[in-house]
């Protein structure tokens, strides 16, 4: 009767306890999901009827929300899955080869910035154009959409912001609207990439990179 009584009870913690790892392991699926649908990953593949999610609602008019994009917003965005999904966590392959040739690095970019990465962060897309002049380099980047936590995506009407600085051995140092550095460009899928950062004048730090169209 004991030996029965101990095996119900032995019975009984194995249950408990797989159904606890049980509840432990949907929890983190669940959280790591989320993770990897944050910001611009919202924006589904697919537009929408526009109508049906503004319809009767005069706020939705006035803001457009994740679905309410066209596909080339979309396809701006997933241009940089090669930064966000690899480069940004493993960094550029080691066979790839700098490129420090002036003439190969001016011209017109995409570029993706990451503010604040590692907190609570917002995320912008932009066209860039590199162009060197008399004395000194211009950067200027020509802002087209954002995203942010307590906003969702909005489009910045293509506001600028000009940094001015200098192009040495293939890395851009600049200032502007904060601080602004280029450590490398390479040649990667037929086209030239750049990996950088940036820093607000509030001090806020970004990640950025870019690809030449």
């Amino acid at each position: 009767m004991r030996k029965l009584v101990t095996l119900l009870l032995l019975a009984a913690n194995i249950y408990l306890i797989t159904q606890i790892y049980g509840g432990w392991k949907q929890e983190q699926t669940m959280r790591s999901g989320q993770g990897q649908n944050s910001g611009f990953s919202n924006i589904p593949l697919s537009r929408p009827d526009h109508q049906s999610q503004t319809a009767g609602n005069p706020a939705s008019e006035q803001k457009k929300e994740f679905g309410t994009y066209d596909a080339e917003v979309i396809k701006r965005f997933h241009e940089f899955d090669w930064y966000r999904e690899d480069v940004m966590n493993s960094g550029i392959p080691r066979n790839k080869e700098r490129i420090e040739d002036p003439s190969a690095i001016l011209g017109r970019y995409h570029a993706y910035v990451l503010y604040n990465p590692g907190g609570e962060s917002s995320e912008m897309l932009s066209d860039v154009e590199i162009a060197a002049g008399q004395s000194d380099l211009t950067v200027l980047f020509q802002w087209v959409y954002m995203y942010s936590p307590d906003t969702g995506v909005g489009e910045e009407d293509h506001i600028t912001s000009a940094f001015r600085g200098s192009l040495e051995e293939g890395t851009i140092t600049a200032s502007g609207p904060g601080e602004l550095t280029v450590t490398q460009f390479y040649y990667e899928d037929g086209t030239i990439r750049g990996l950088g950062s940036m820093e607000t004048v509030s001090k806020e730090p970004a990640l950025l990179a870019l690809e030449k169209q």
